[in-house]
C-alpha cells in the first residue's frame, strides 16, 4: 500500500493548486515594412562550386566595407548588363549532370 501512497501523492498535489498559470498573451503582429512586403520574391539561394568561392567573396565584402549580398548582387547586375548587351553569351551545356554546384559551366574563375 505504501507505494500506491508514493505514486499517488504527487498528482493529488497538482490536481489540488487553486492557481492555473495563464500563457501570456502573443504580442500583436507588427506591420511589415515596405523592404520586407517583397523580400520573398527577391530572396534566392546560392550554392558555389566550392567552401573558396564563399570565402573569397566574404573576405572581398570585408575589403569593400559591404555585405556580401551586396558583392553578389554587384556581380550579377554586372552579368546581366553584359549579356542583355550581347557581350556575353549562355554557357554551353555539356552532356550529364556533375554533383558540384555550376559543375555543367566552363567557369572562367576557380578560387581555392
Amino acid at each position: 500500500m505504501a507505494r500506491r501512497e508514493v505514486a499517488v501523492e504527487p498528482i493529488e498535489f497538482l490536481m489540488a493548486r487553486e492557481t492555473v498559470e495563464d500563457t501570456p498573451e502573443a504580442a500583436p503582429a507588427r506591420k511589415r515594412t515596405p523592404h520586407e512586403r517583397g523580400r520573398r520574391g527577391r530572396k534566392l539561394g546560392v550554392t558555389f562550386p566550392s567552401e573558396g568561392w564563399a570565402e573569397a567573396v566574404r573576405e572581398l565584402a570585408g575589403r569593400w566595407g559591404v555585405r556580401p549580398g551586396d558583392v553578389l548582387v554587384l556581380a550579377v547586375a554586372r552579368l546581366m548588363a553584359d549579356v542583355e548587351g550581347g557581350e556575353v553569351d549562355g554557357p554551353r551545356r555539356p552532356a550529364g549532370f556533375q554533383e558540384r554546384a555550376g559543375g555543367m559551366f566552363d567557369l572562367p574563375w576557380e578560387a581555392g
